[in-house]
């Protein structure tokens, strides 16, 4: 069975480029959304096992707001690989969420697969440049 993906990107180019790379390894892909209540219709509909999630996305919630508000509102936590071109130490309210890796953009085919499998084998946050 594949490993289920949510795209939370508002950028349509960096969107369609992570689900081509996605699919080509064999991960299915649940949706691309670019707001928080995209998002939350998205994971309602078909759970992901995983997100790849902007921090900047369109609307008042971020995507950091997003993945915190998931956290505290389904049993199963979603683990988490923020894209972002930001560094971590500037989100220290990322300690609400169980399981996350940042990407730094732009980012390689293999930096965006090694912080999948990471994510989703590591219970512990970590960062990857």
């Amino acid at each position: 069975m594949p490993v289920k993906v949510l795209i939370v990107e508002d950028e349509v180019i960096v969107a369609e480029d992570v689900r081509s790379k996605l699919i080509t390894k064999g991960y299915e892909v649940t949706g691309i959304v670019d707001t928080f209540e995209k998002a939350l219709e998205s994971v309602k509909a078909n759970y992901p096992d995983i997100m790849i999630l902007d921090i900047r996305i369109k609307g008042e919630i971020t995507g950091v707001e997003t993945a915190i508000i998931f956290a505290s509102q389904f049993e199963k936590p979603i683990p988490v690989v923020f894209l972002t071109a930001f560094s971590e130490s500037e989100f220290p309210v990322l300690k609400a969420i169980e399981s996350y890796t940042f990407i730094k953009k732009p980012f390689t085919e293999e930096a965006l697969f090694q912080a999948i499998e990471k994510t989703l084998t590591t219970p512990k946050n970590s960062f990857l440049n």
